[in-house]
């Protein structure tokens, strides 16, 4: 199984583990009347906890793949996953 085929298993893993759960919540939450002047300040919470997910996230990641590969390897593993990361912001 490849990286891709890897990575497509765990999304949808993840997908049925908690997407399924929060996604009426969030259909719910994009309804709501927000007042102008509160979005900012929605869009900073958003951001730094969009962030801290995936600090944390990587965080496992690297000592996963530390733990897994010889060092090499997983300087060249975690080095892509952090272009794409890059690419992406």
């Amino acid at each position: 199984m490849g990286i891709m085929d890897s990575w497509k298993q765990w999304s949808q893993n993840q997908w049925d583990k908690w997407g399924k759960k929060l996604q009426p919540t969030a259909d719910q939450i994009q309804e709501w009347e927000i007042p102008e002047g509160i979005k900012p300040l929605i869009a900073k919470v958003s951001d730094i906890l969009i962030a801290t997910a995936s600090m944390k996230w990587m965080k496992s990641f690297v000592e996963d793949t530390c733990s897994k590969y010889d060092d090499d390897f997983a300087k060249k593993l975690i080095a892509a996953v952090v272009n794409v990361f890059k690419k992406e912001g």
